[in-house]
């Protein structure tokens, strides 16, 4: 093989570094190293290994165009985009996307616990544009500054409880559990523990089935069977059967004050 250039160690051995160091001023106040390393009186993990590095309590800095890149500060945290690094790694991009992982495959992240077993994985679907939450517990609790928010496990989704006991299991220490809104009202679903509210707001409430409308009542409390429009607390367009006899509308009239009937 033909080199440019290279340092040798004449000695063999492996008490010994084979590297250039470089001092900072006369006293040596940060001092980098590059080479290979054997050492058996110092940093024994180096033996066998190309070094490049530090041996004073400076930080490690990759630079391109005169600017650095990458430290790799004296804890062994390492920063991209930061010269202080707070963690074991801190990406700082500005307004930039901080990391893009690309796979063909699943395209994610997964956490391990400290035994090296699987528990977590975020990213994709594997070779689709779909998003993927994997977790290897029995459940998935998403906290809101440090106190549990929503929990889905094998029974349902719980939203304010960890315990969901149906499917969707809604639970509150304030009123109301539940509120539906649109663009220009909102309705909700309340619960006290002695009764269930329902409230449409400032607008109707409609009981719809088979993609029609058969109950409404209006913001003014009036019940209507068989109409959208009703002029009273109760307006009945149709038959209504009364014990073991059906009557033909209007079969009853009634008021605060008496009723009258036509058959």
């Amino acid at each position: 093989t033909v080199y440019t250039g290279y340092i040798e160690k004449s000695s063999s051995g492996t008490g010994v570094y084979n590297v250039l160091r470089f001092f900072q001023g006369a006293a040596g106040s940060a001092t980098g190293m590059i080479g290979t390393g054997g050492s058996t009186t110092g940093n024994t993990a180096f033996q066998n290994t190309f070094v490049v590095g530090t041996q004073t309590a400076h930080s490690l800095v990759l630079a391109s165009n005169d600017t650095g890149r990458v430290w790799i500060n004296s804890s062994g945290n390492v920063g991209i985009g930061t010269s202080s690094p707070a963690e074991k790694l801190h990406v700082t991009a500005g307004s930039s996307l901080p990391v893009r992982l690309v796979s063909s495959g699943y395209s994610g992240i997964e956490f391990h616990n400290t035994n090296g077993t699987w528990a977590v994985y975020i990213g994709t679907e594997n070779g689709s544009n779909g998003a993927r939450y994997n977790s290897a517990g029995s459940a998935h609790t998403w906290y809101n500054n440090s106190a549990a928010a929503m929990t889905l496990n094998s029974t349902g989704l719980g939203i304010g409880t960890t315990s969901p006991s149906n499917l969707l299991h809604l639970k509150a220490s304030t009123n109301p559990v539940m509120r539906l809104e649109g663009a220009s009202d909102s309705a909700y679903v309340d619960y006290n523990g002695t009764r269930l509210q329902l409230s449409a707001g400032g607008g109707a409430m409609y009981f719809v089935t088979g993609n029609s409308e058969k109950v409404r009542i209006d913001s003014s409390g009036n019940v209507g069977i068989g109409t959208t429009s009703p002029q009273t607390a109760l307006h009945l367009i149709g038959n209504m059967t009364v014990g073991n006899s059906t009557y033909s509308r209007p079969a009853l009239t009634a008021t605060n004050w008496g009723y009258s009937a036509s058959y």
